[in-house]
């Protein structure tokens, strides 16, 4: 997959992201560190789109509408897990069952 920025943002990113990893960025750096990181991951995700849709000979839109069903339905079942004091707790119980088996 190519890279959705441009070379200018690409090089403006790690220039941001290199400054970040030394120092305090201002909030104008900020704000465009957030943008560009924003705008790649929208680019990304429009790729991606395309190019599940021409793998599996669809309409993009038919692909758009899938993965907006899908997030609905995970932040739905989110939503639901997080109202049931039970189900979190059942949860927390495997993942610390299978920490205990791993260990072993």
């Amino acid at each position: 997959m190519k890279n959705p920025l441009t070379p200018i943002e690409s090089h403006r990113l790690e220039e941001l992201l290199d400054r970040q990893g030394r120092a305090s960025l201002s909030q104008a750096e900020q704000t465009e560190l957030e943008d560009l990181i924003a705008t790649y991951g929208e680019r990304l995700h429009e790729q991606s789109v395309h190019e599940i849709a021409h793998k599996r000979g669809v309409p993009i839109e038919q692909v758009r509408h899938e993965a907006e069903v899908a997030v609905a339905e995970a932040v739905d079942w989110l939503r639901d897990f997080e109202a049931d004091p039970r189900r979190r707790q059942a949860a927390a119980e495997q993942v610390k069952q299978r920490g205990a088996t791993q260990a072993e």
